[in-house]
């Protein structure tokens, strides 16, 4: 049976050079023009769950326990999945790359790709990006990665996940409502035309993961 039609909420003003349908998602694998970076990049069709349950402890996801201090997050980099504690009773499980598992058959879990956008913004000055469009200082001393903040980007209420923040990789992922996507999306592009931001598709992402694995 075929898939239902998805759509991203973001929209970015570059052309494609390659393209992949998947789960009835239309996939940017890489843009014509992407430069040498910082990068943003449109993750809205990876899976992102919200856990909601009054003992988190029992859940486990890719071989991570859910961390038990608030605002903390654990990545496992092979996988590509980050779990992070947003409050007592809840944290969100991020699929950070293709190929993830279904949802888990638990009404503890909620499946938030048809209700939020997420981006990722990563490469060179991307964390001095952050300081143009958030008050979270991403590169402060009180944050080390991977850790979890919440807190407006481009005044709109977002959670973040800080995934590096050496020189060489910087970078983070943030999510916020669906309906925000086009106007965040045009926010991050004017923040960082200074410093040579360019769109680019989901594969510069995993080679950006893979020189993060590097770094662990």
């Amino acid at each position: 049976m075929a898939s239902a039609a998805r759509q991203s909420p973001v929209f970015f003003e570059a052309a494609p050079e390659s393209t992949e349908a998947r789960d009835g998602w239309d996939i940017v694998l890489r843009y014509q023009e992407e430069g040498d970076g910082p990068w943003v990049v449109d993750l809205s069709h990876l899976p992102r769950w919200d856990l909601q349950d009054g003992d988190l402890m029992r859940f486990r996801s890719a071989g991570i326990d859910i961390p038990e201090p608030i605002g903390k997050s654990a990545v496992n980099i092979n996988e590509g999945v980050a779990v992070s504690r947003v409050n007592r009773s809840q944290a969100g499980i991020w699929h950070l790359a293709p190929g993830g598992p279904e949802i888990p058959r638990d009404a503890a879990f909620t499946d938030l790709r048809e209700s939020t956008l997420c981006l990722a913004v990563f490469g060179k000055s991307a964390l001095g990006l952050s300081e143009k469009i958030s008050r979270l200082d991403l590169a402060g001393p009180d944050h080390e990665p991977p850790c979890m903040l919440q807190g407006p980007i481009g005044g709109v209420p977002c959670q973040v996940v800080l995934l590096g923040g050496q020189a060489g990789v910087e970078g983070f992922v943030f999510a916020c409502a669906r309906g925000y996507g086009r106007d965040m999306a045009r926010v991050v592009m004017d923040a960082g035309r200074s410093s040579g931001l360019h769109p680019a598709g989901e594969r510069r992402f995993l080679e950006w993961m893979d020189a993060l694995r590097r770094h662990v």
